[in-house]
């Protein structure tokens, strides 16, 4: 019983011990010589797992290189993660360090864990870490990764991060998607700053699947739709007809956005508007029932008023 005692509370105080060096802020981990006093650790994979929430790797990740390697060269699980879900390689991602992620990558880490800040990939985008963001991307990270309803792109956007959104868009990450959020999250129709970020990396580089006029003119519709969409909804009906006007700009065959505006239309009160929108819808869908739905309501309006 006594020995079995004493057993723990060494492997405890060697667990602390090891915690100690790997958050030292290199002070001891610098030296090989303090790794190499603990060099019978390697035989005991139970002190190299958690402590408080923390393992002593994800110490070494933030301070000491070459105490991570030699942890995981011994057993330390590289695919770890703390009370929030957030793995060794978010942690590398968020501070930047490629030397890092790299070392956890060729380790076997899986590259797109999902924490309630997203994956590594998300992580990096929001921190304007280009080459965080390469390394992952050069690993097969997913750049369309939806969670907490966004993508690494729509990160990266609010970042604001040029560099980073470039590096994105020429991966081929959903453009559509970042350019809906941007007009839902921003005072201009579309951020001015996303559009010319992809323009030019556009212009730039023929690899990019979608280029020109039409990238643009396919991305500014999406976000009139998405924001018209929203503003129905909410019953702004004003501002729903004005982005539907502008987007049937952009897309003067689109029926949807014709019955869309009659229904503003039809909501404020002006009859006329309503049945000219529906008329037009049901020309371009004659079988379409909502266009027969949408001359219905205009015609009860007027007759009404």
């Amino acid at each position: 019983m006594c020995q079995f005692h004493l057993t723990n509370t060494l492997s405890s105080i060697m667990k602390i011990l090891l915690h100690i060096i790997s958050n030292s802020m290199g002070l001891l981990c610098v030296s090989w010589g303090a790794i190499s006093k603990f060099h019978a650790l390697r035989e005991d994979r139970a002190v190299l797992g958690n402590f408080c929430g923390r393992t002593p790797l994800l110490f070494a990740t933030y301070h000491n290189g070459g105490t991570a390697e030699y942890l995981l060269d011994h057993g330390a699980n590289q695919d770890k993660a703390d009370h929030d879900g957030s793995s060794l390689l978010h942690y590398a991602a968020e501070l930047g360090n490629c030397e890092m992620v790299e070392l956890l990558l060729a380790k076997g880490a899986y590259v797109d864990p999902v924490s309630a800040y997203g994956t590594p990939l998300h992580v990096a985008a929001g921190k304007g870490h280009y080459g965080a963001m390469k390394i992952l991307l050069d690993h097969n990270a997913d750049y369309n990764k939806m969670v907490n309803g966004v993508t690494p792109l729509i990160v990266a956007t609010d970042a604001k991060s040029m560099k980073c959104i470039k590096l994105l868009v020429k991966a081929g990450a959903n453009l559509k998607e970042a350019a809906a959020y941007t007009t839902l999250h921003a005072e201009k129709v579309v951020s001015d700053y996303f559009l010319n970020c992809i323009m030019e990396d556009v212009d730039a580089n023929r690899d990019v699947p979608f280029y020109g006029p039409m990238l643009k003119r396919e991305i500014v519709t999406s976000g009139l739709i998405s924001r018209g969409s929203n503003s129905l909804k909410n019953k702004d009906y004003v501002v729903a007809a004005k982005l539907y006007s502008k987007a049937m700009v952009l897309d003067p065959d689109d029926a949807v956005l014709f019955s869309d505006r009659s229904l503003c239309w039809l909501q404020l009160g002006d009859g006329k508007k309503a049945l000219l929108d529906a008329n037009r819808c049901r020309k371009m869908r004659p079988h379409w029932p909502k266009a027969c739905h949408r001359q219905g309501e205009a015609r009860m309006l007027l007759k009404v008023t």
